[in-house]
Order: C-alpha cells, then sequence, then structure tokens
C-alpha cells in the first residue's frame, strides 16, 4: 500500500551523496632480454603481474612490444588494454604501472690476422692480404677494408689495416662489433748490388 501522502519532502527534492569509481591499479612487469648482435630483433614478449589483480572475468591483452637490432640497450615497453567477459574493452577501469624490462645486444666479437709478407725493393708497392681468424659476422654482414698500409722504401713495417663492417641493407653496422686486429709485418729488404773492378 502506498503511504506517500504520509510523508512530507523538504523542497521536494531528493539529495543523493555522489558515487566515485576509481580505476584499479595492477602493475605489470615486463620480461628483460639479451643476446649477441646476430642482425635479428631481439624481443621479450613475455610480463608478470606482480601488484594487485584482474576483476574476474576480466582479461589483459599486451601488444606492440619494444625490440632491439643493433648493440645496446632499449627498455621494454608494450601496449596494454583490458576487456571484460564479454570481450569489451574497459582500459578506462584500470590504471596499470608499467615496469619495464631491458633488451641488451651485445657486440658480436670479431678478430682479424693480417698477413706478412716480405721481398727485395725492386720500386713497387708491397701489401699483403687478411682473413678472420677469431669469430663470425652476423648472417648478411659484410667486412669492408678502408685503409691498408702498403710500403715501397726498404722498410720493415706492422700491415695495419681498418674495417667497418655492413648490413644486407648496406647500413653501417661497426658500432655492433667488438673488432680485434693482429698485424702481420711487410719487409722490403735492400737489393744487394755487386760491383766488379778490372786489375
Amino acid at each position: 500500500e502506498e503511504i506517500t501522502e504520509y510523508y512530507e519532502l523538504q523542497g521536494g527534492v531528493f539529495e543523493f551523496n555522489a558515487i566515485t569509481v576509481y580505476p584499479r591499479p595492477i602493475t605489470l612487469q615486463f620480461a628483460d632480454g639479451s643476446k649477441t648482435y646476430d642482425g635479428i630483433a631481439l624481443k621479450a614478449e613475455e610480463y608478470t603481474i606482480t601488484q594487485g589483480e584482474l576483476v574476474y572475468g576480466d582479461t589483459v591483452t599486451v601488444t606492440e612490444y619494444a625490440s632491439r637490432i643493433l648493440a645496446g640497450t632499449t627498455k621494454n615497453n608494450a601496449t596494454v588494454q583490458f576487456f571484460d567477459k564479454d570481450g569489451e574493452e574497459i582500459t578506462h577501469l584500470y590504471n596499470p604501472t608499467k615496469e619495464k624490462g631491458d633488451l641488451v645486444v651485445l657486440k658480436r666479437e670479431i678478430e682479424i690476422t693480417t698477413h706478412s709478407a716480405s721481398k727485395k725493393y725492386d720500386k713497387t708497392p708491397l701489401t699483403a692480404g687478411y682473413e678472420i681468424t677469431g669469430g663470425s659476422l652476423a648472417n648478411g654482414d659484410i667486412e669492408e677494408m678502408l685503409f691498408q698500409t702498403s710500403i715501397t722504401n726498404a722498410v720493415e713495417e706492422k700491415n695495419e689495416m681498418q674495417f667497418t663492417f655492413k648490413n644486407s641493407a648496406g647500413e653501417e653496422v661497426k658500432s655492433c662489433y667488438q673488432l680485434t686486429v693482429n698485424p702481420g709485418t711487410l719487409t722490403i729488404t735492400p737489393r744487394t748490388l755487386l760491383f766488379g773492378f778490372d786489375d
């Protein structure tokens, strides 16, 4: 039975207290990853929820992880979205904290030994080649010699060379290599002249 007539409403208006819904805090830790430079992107597509939790039935989707190809360090960040049990996006109802991991690409070690050579002085330059004697190039990379020692006079010098490295796209990747050069020796000896004298 309706009894509204027995009550008097002041001003004829109900006042309701405001209800505030705060986004749910949650912390995601993205994984670390490391490897030696090989020309292929490094990724670590893993995460752990370290604080907070999802509401029952909700799910989290992590996409667009960071990556790194060249030697160095990049923070492992990603895009985070939340969905309810019906598949509707509810990212605005969560307050995620991202703890970024580290993606570390280490320099690739390589050793080059330059050859030794010698001859007698003949007015022409003396040079010698080289070979890779330790480590290896990443797949598709090449070494390129920038400088080579050459001697012409009767001297002995180290066979010094300078190199850079390029990937299959022709881009320089020298910073991705830890290069050791073991120099050989170039030697030109004086030519012996024999003089004959008549009595």
